[in-house]
Formats: structure tokens, C-alpha cells, sequence
């Protein structure tokens, strides 16, 4: 806790990454997730972060952020960015001054059952 990253995902190939059941407080950003990876981000708790709880960037479509619980990041919880295709599903986001969740670029992720609750407002574009 308290550094740039909690957890940085960045694979200069195609692998399958899981992060599971961790809990990341006081950075930057909680889960940074890029390059042509297929992470998956489920069960973690990510709170407090400055710039974001979890930016996926570049990812392909395997890639899957789920059941996790964001929460009081001074930007946006989740960013979804640049060519991410990224499926987003079944998080809590509460609290987030920027907003819950923030699609920009050519992003194409899949939003689906997540909980937003966020003084920014819900999904931006």
C-alpha cells in the first residue's frame, strides 16, 4: 500500500494472469491491467486509491474484472481505456469522487451487474 501501483499487470504477451482475494489500499492505482494479456481481477478489495481503482488498458477480450470492491478512489473506480475489450461484471464501486466507471478510446468492454454508487454519477463516455 501506498505506492504508484497495488498490483501492474503487463505482460509483453498473450498469457492468462489471475489476481485474486487481494487487498490494495493507498495508491495510484489500485490494479493496472495492459498489453495483450487476459487477466482476470476477481475478490479484491481496492480502496483509497488517488487515480483510479482498476484501469485495463489494451486488453483482450478474455480479460475479466468481477466481483471485486471498489471503493473512495479520488478518481474513477473502474477506467476502461484504449482498445480494451475487457468484460466488467458483478462489481460493487461505491464512492469514487470521479465517477464509477469511466469507457474511453475505442474501449469495448462489457459492463454488466455491477453496483454503482458514486457522487460523479455511473458510466461515462
Amino acid at each position: 500500500s501506498g505506492g504508484s501501483y497495488g498490483v501492474l499487470v503487463c505482460p509483453p504477451r498473450r498469457m492468462l494472469i489471475r489476481v485474486t482475494r487481494c487487498t490494495i489500499s493507498d495508491a495510484a492505482v489500485g490494479i493496472l491491467l495492459d498489453g495483450p494479456s487476459c487477466p482476470r481481477v476477481d475478490s479484491c478489495t481496492i480502496r483509497n486509491c488517488r487515480l483510479a481503482g482498476v484501469v485495463a488498458g489494451g486488453c483482450g477480450r478474455c480479460s475479466s474484472v468481477g466481483g471485486n470492491t471498489v471503493a473512495a478512489c479520488l478518481g474513477h473506480g473502474i477506467v476502461a481505456e484504449a482498445s480494451s475489450a475487457a468484460r466488467v461484471h458483478g462489481n460493487t464501486i461505491t464512492g469514487c469522487a470521479a465517477g464509477a466507471a469511466l469507457v474511453c478510446g475505442s474501449a469495448r468492454p462489457v459492463f454488466d451487474a455491477n453496483t454503482l454508487d458514486a457522487p460523479g454519477g455511473g458510466r461515462a463516455a
